[in-house]
């Protein structure tokens, strides 16, 4: 596999499982959000996909930018 691959691999992993963590939690207590019936579909689904985007976008930046270094130019600055 590529450094760059993995090192994405590395971090969205690290990061969707926290994601993942918190939408189940999210689903078990969507009885407890004020205004919305807990079997509308729509507003679940939607919740989710912004949760999903927002945390894609919030794992791709730092991944990208750490596949950017040099592991060797990393591991000197240590």
């Amino acid at each position: 596999m590529h450094k760059k691959t993995i090192i994405l691999q590395l971090v969205f992993r690290k990061g969707f499982g926290w994601v993942v963590i918190g939408l189940v939690a999210g689903a078990a207590l969507r009885a407890m959000i004020w205004g919305v019936d807990s079997f509308n579909v729509i507003s679940l689904l939607g919740g989710t996909a912004a949760v999903a985007a927002a945390a894609t976008l919030a794992c791709w930046l730092p991944a990208r930018r750490a596949a950017r270094v040099d592991p060797i130019v990393a591991m000197r600055s240590d």
